[in-house]
């Protein structure tokens, strides 16, 4: 007999010792995977594996339950012989001896293409695996890799490291390594030629003295502090940190003067005016004289008949054009009178 071991998840791996139990191998071949479409009534499920089938069928036996609580239970697998069922349990057992059973439990070495039945595989597989790749004795063999499994990989336990015997400074821990500042570069051959030429162009410019203003200033480098004394500093219990406090700082509203204000959805509805301020009697005797002719729609109010004749005498006294028209037909008018005039003093002459 062979012994029972942990079998990884993975297919990959080339030249793997495993050490299988025959219940153990039948357990590897469910999970291997192998595409397998769902036989229930409606549902278009493919499944990876023998297991995960197996499942997704249990799983539509206990919707069926939720649906209809009461008995019988329908079996809605396709070529099915017993549909109906007294309860839940026996539906199930329905699925996995009858529906199950059919379904071909792949070799669980890669690349092997031999399948068994349900029932067979307690037994088939072990001796297929002894026969066929030679895997079999009291001690572990070299076996070909392995399907690729439904289930993932566990990580591997790691036993943690010791605790250091010594305290740790609470330095070491909270504050971050400092970083060396890098010397600033020189200036180049072309800057240092470009700044000459600018010199010598200006005509008033001083005489070039040692220490210009436009040369850059060379950097000074510091020497590094001691780690030794700022060690020696935070070890002294005084002068520890025994407690560190970080505060998020809060967001900066931002703001944007220029963008126009929310519009408001659905928008706000103007309140008619209120019946006290008489608007609805109002608009009532406005229509009533519109009716009448009164009101001509201009939005005048309407006025008595010398208002209006003043109005005229007014607006024609401003056109020079009417006036003279006006007066040369006040002379048209006044001429018949003055020829008649000779006429009748002359007709009254002759009958004196």
């Amino acid at each position: 007999m062979i012994a029972d071991a942990e079998v990884p998840a993975t297919s990959q791996v080339q030249a793997l010792e495993l050490v299988l139990s025959p219940e153990r191998a039948v357990q590897v071949a469910s999970e291997a995977i192998r595409p397998t479409r769902c036989e229930w009534r409606g549902c278009p499920a493919e499944l990876n594996s023998w297991i995960a089938l197996q499942k997704h069928l249990h799983h539509h036996c206990q919707q069926l339950e939720a649906s209809s609580s009461q008995a019988p239970f329908h079996c809605q697998c396709e070529r099915c012989a017993v549909r109906l069922h007294d309860s839940l349990s026996s539906l199930l057992q329905h699925i996995t001896f009858s529906h199950m059973s059919r379904v071909p439990l792949p070799c669980p070495v890669e690349g092997c293409s031999e399948a068994f039945t349900y029932k067979q595989a307690p037994t088939a597989i072990p001796a297929h695996l002894r026969t066929d790749h030679r895997f079999g004795g009291s001690f572990p063999t070299r076996l070909p890799p392995l399907r690729q499994s439904r289930t993932p990989k566990k990580p591997p336990r790691r036993a943690l490291p010791p605790l250091p015997h010594d305290p740790i400074p609470l330095y070491t821990l909270l504050l971050p390594p400092v970083r060396e500042k890098h010397r600033r570069a020189g200036s180049t051959a072309s800057q240092t030629a470009r700044r000459g030429r600018w010199k010598r162009m200006s005509s008033r410019a001083a005489p070039p003295s040692e220490a210009s203003d436009t040369d850059e200033p060379e950097s000074l480098p510091f020497a590094d502090l001691d780690p030794q004394a700022s060690t020696s500093y935070y070890s002294e219990p005084q002068n520890e940190c025994l407690e560190w406090v970080a505060y998020k700082a809060p967001p900066e509203p931002a703001l944007q003067i220029s963008r126009p204000q929310p519009m408001i959805i659905p928008p706000v509805r103007e309140k008619p005016p209120a019946p006290s301020i008489g608007y609805v009697a109002f608009a009532e005797k406005f229509a009533q004289l519109e009716l009448a002719g009164i009101i001509d729609g201009t939005g005048q109010w309407p006025q008595d008949d010398s208002e209006r004749d003043v109005e005229v005498d007014a607006r024609d006294a401003k056109t020079p054009g009417k006036d003279k028209g006006k007066g040369k037909d006040k002379m048209d008018t006044d001429s018949p009178d003055r020829a008649a005039g000779p006429s009748r003093a002359r007709q009254g002459g002759e009958g004196g």
